[in-house]
């Protein structure tokens, strides 16, 4: 069975959208394996290297939030050695100017 490992902060201000929008459609998925790494607030390598730790060949990797939960998403892919599939959902929060 594939994996799919999303990479969340449940900390950021996006949480709940990520909730609706992602983890509460994922969970219908078949097939797969669904992990969730939920990002410590701790830094950007600590979460790398915790994530690296439990990636396995052939895992998709999806970072859902902003710069630092893709930093930790890529770095961990990388640092894993794995061969794994990253992608990132960008739900980083818009500041518009007048």
């Amino acid at each position: 069975m594939e994996r799919l490992i999303l990479v969340l902060n449940p900390k950021s201000s996006k949480a709940k959208l990520i909730d609706d929008e992602i983890l509460k459609p994922v969970r219908k998925f078949k097939g797969f394996l669904i992990g969730k790494f939920e990002v410590k607030p701790t830094n950007v390598d600590e979460n790398a290297e915790k994530l690296a730790e439990i990636l396995q060949d052939g895992d998709l990797v999806v970072a859902c939030g902003g710069d630092a939960t893709a930093s930790v998403g890529l770095n961990g892919c990388l640092l894993s050695g794995k061969d794994v599939v990253f992608s990132a959902l960008s739900f980083k929060s818009l500041s518009i100017r007048a």
